[in-house]
């Protein structure tokens, strides 16, 4: 099983930090358009190893590129003249077949690029520092720019089917203390102010033993700070039960809670969820017919 997490991160750079990234992303956009232009007056070509052999050197000297760069701009304008040679082909079929009479015009002019955006290489051009920084390379050499306050997490969880210990240690939908699983997972949380906060996870594990049967499991909420003791929170979750035969069995949780803290170790809290339950084919998950309905709980709290 494969799992792939992409991350978005904000960059909080100073004045001084984000003139050095302006000036090395236009750098780089006038690269890739000296190269684009190289390559239309020399046949169009799109071998990406003849446009670095040819323009390297320049690169470096005229635009003042970086090494990693100088080589990631040939190599990107290659892969943009190689999609427009596919759609001049495709379209030369097409006319030949009678689908249509129009001729495609993509490669009519240079292709120009607009967007001041550039590929970093990790290792090589950025590298993540501590303390949520990262260090970044620019034409007036590296900076190192806070990221933002996004927190991401993964991890692989593997419970035993004889494993056991007082208390709880999770549960999974309507499945407390789950056991007999294993399977990777994430979570993320991020503050958009210091009262409003988002999260999420999700996790997909399989039976130990039948690993055609699937569990997918993710959960996602807003966190709000009314006043500095009251919150309300807001929160979906599904589990996906999903057989190696059969139809997938489906719960759904939507919750709403409204808290007050009376003082740091004293609070109240309500919560109302409703619920939504799907039957399928997956053994000993719930019953075998659709439902739906709400539950309302309260809880007070004291910290001894």
């Amino acid at each position: 099983m494969k799992q792939t997490i992409t991350a978005k991160l904000k960059l909080y750079p100073t004045t001084s930090q984000f003139t050095a990234l302006r000036r090395t992303q236009l750098a780089y956009r006038d690269a890739l358009n000296h190269v684009s232009r190289y390559s239309f007056a020399h046949g169009k070509m799109s071998n990406q190893r003849a446009l670095q052999r040819e323009c390297y050197d320049e690169i470096r000297v005229q635009f003042g590129l970086p090494a990693q760069m100088a080589c990631n701009v040939p190599r990107q304008v290659g892969a943009t003249y190689k999609g427009l040679w596919t759609k001049v082909k495709h379209n030369a079929l097409a006319r030949r077949e009678g689908r249509t009479k129009k001729r495609y015009k993509g490669l009519d002019q240079p292709p120009k690029y607009i967007s001041p955006t550039l590929t970093y290489n990790y290792h090589r051009d950025y590298t993540l520092k501590p303390d949520q920084q990262v260090s970044i390379l620019t034409l007036d050499g590296r900076v190192i720019v806070p990221l933002g306050k996004l927190e991401l997490s993964g991890r692989y969880r593997r419970i035993g089917p004889d494993f056991d210990a007082p208390g709880d240690w999770g549960k999974i939908g309507r499945w407390f203390n789950p056991t007999n699983i294993e399977g990777y997972g994430g979570a993320l949380r991020y503050p958009f102010s210091r009262r409003l906060s988002l999260v999420g996870e999700g996790n997909v594990y399989q039976i130990i033993g039948a690993r055609n049967n699937e569990i997918h499991h993710y959960k996602a909420g807003l966190k709000f700070g009314l006043t500095s003791a009251n919150s309300v929170d807001l929160g979906a979750e599904q589990v996906s039960w999903i057989p190696a035969v059969g139809g997938t069995n489906r719960e759904r949780y939507y919750n709403i809670g409204l808290g007050h803290d009376f003082n740091p170790n004293t609070s109240f809290k309500v919560l109302y969820q409703y619920i939504d339950y799907r039957a399928g084919a997956f053994p000993t998950v719930g019953p075998a017919f659709d439902y739906t309905g709400g539950v309302a709980v309260t809880e007070f709290s004291v910290k001894f």
